[in-house]
């Protein structure tokens, strides 16, 4: 994890960040009252339109029924310009009520996709649970690759696209499962029943 407001790198237990001392708090202090979010799709821009919301819809209730262990969201609006963007986005998926007390830490899988269309900013955002088979570098490659629908007002098409990319890269964790947590494939033996 990066911090979002100087993007030095932090640890999940850090209380504040050892370069500009940014804590949760101050954030709370300095951007005040966020709203809360609980529908999957926060369109505020209103640019999504009614079959662009129901496409996005669509693709996130596939891509958790696949993945039901974590809990996609996307947010359409405008970002004020005195703070920087990442540190706002960073306010809202930790203070808008994306995801409940027992979802903290770890247990936290929660992903959020933050566009800002009249400044052409997006950024995605995942808890601690996904991070480390989620890495920044393929993340912003998703959304390097919905660019173009975007800045062409496709705002549906280029959601799709990073929830595609998602489901590409979740499976490709899944893959890699055994590998990341050292386990090794025993061939099943006469003595050794090849069931649970």
């Amino acid at each position: 994890m990066q911090c979002p407001y100087c993007r030095t790198q932090l640890r999940e237990t850090s209380a504040e960040c050892p370069s500009c001392r940014l804590t949760y708090n101050r954030a709370k202090t300095l951007l005040g009252p966020v709203p809360m979010l609980r529908a999957r799709i926060y369109d505020s821009t209103r640019l999504l339109g009614t079959l662009g919301t129901r496409r996005v819809r669509t693709a996130i209730e596939r891509l958790q029924r696949r993945y039901p262990q974590i809990d996609p969201h996307v947010l359409l609006r405008e970002f004020p310009d005195p703070h920087p963007f990442e540190l706002q986005v960073f306010w809202l998926f930790n203070a808008a009520g994306l995801s409940s007390e027992d979802q903290k830490g770890s247990a936290n899988r929660a992903v959020l996709l933050a566009i800002d269309p009249p400044h052409g900013r997006a950024a995605i955002m995942v808890g601690y649970g996904l991070e480390p088979f989620l890495s920044d570098e393929a993340l912003d490659r998703l959304l390097e690759m919905a660019d173009p629908a975007w800045r062409a007002g496709k705002y549906s098409d280029g959601i799709l696209t990073v929830l595609r990319g998602l489901d590409n890269l979740l499976a490709g964790a899944v893959d890699s499962m055994p590998e990341t947590l050292g386990l090794t494939e025993e061939p099943v033996t006469e003595d050794q029943p090849g069931d649970f």
